[in-house]
């Protein structure tokens, strides 16, 4: 039965071969698919595929062995990201990709693009892990280091402050760590 229906599919060109290798769907397809899911299934997909997109994300600014496989999950995470915040699912994994996504427009020079994305990640670590979390305080810092890099160091001074005063309370004035993403 699933081998007719990936022959249908591939005879209609709705199901290709991915770059990777494995199967790629048109777009239609996953439309009329996820139209007919329930709100609860979608959401279930929405928090798998950040799950598993979070895993294989993997962009490293001081590796640029990473940028081009971080270049062609970019829309896939950009996607997940979107059906997340459409369906309401807030959790640590769609802050990180929120944050990711919003590290890699940087990187790129988009700044004006990446905002978005490092205050959607900072709204979803504020109200998951709390005002005072260490995770929070990079998504302070990360968003003052954005505003300060397009030149608006107004804006970006209460985002740094912020960060700085929630790592001093977590680790002390002299303490020069920071947490991972």
């Amino acid at each position: 039965m699933r081998d007719e229906a990936v022959g249908v599919l591939r005879r209609y060109a709705l199901l290709g071969q991915s770059e990777a290798g494995g199967l790629a769907m048109h777009r239609l397809v996953q439309a009329v698919y996820r139209d007919g899911m329930g709100e609860g299934e979608a959401q279930g997909w929405v928090v798998a595929t950040g799950h598993w997109l979070h895993g294989a994300y993997d962009f490293d600014q001081y590796d640029m062995n990473t940028w081009p496989a971080a270049g062609r999950l970019f829309l896939h995470v950009t996607g997940s990201r979107s059906e997340a915040e459409r369906l309401g699912v807030v959790n640590g994994q769609v802050a990180e990709l929120n944050n990711s996504v919003g590290f890699y427009l940087n990187q790129y020079g988009q700044s004006q693009e990446a905002r978005p994305y490092y205050a959607r990640a900072l709204a979803i670590r504020e109200k998951v892990l709390g005002a005072e979390h260490p995770h929070t305080a990079l998504s302070l810092n990360n968003m003052g280091a954005l505003l300060d890099s397009m030149g608006e160091l107004a804006e970006a001074r209460p985002y740094y402050a912020r960060a700085l005063a929630i790592r001093e309370r977590c680790w002390g004035r002299s303490t020069p760590t920071r947490p991972s993403a």
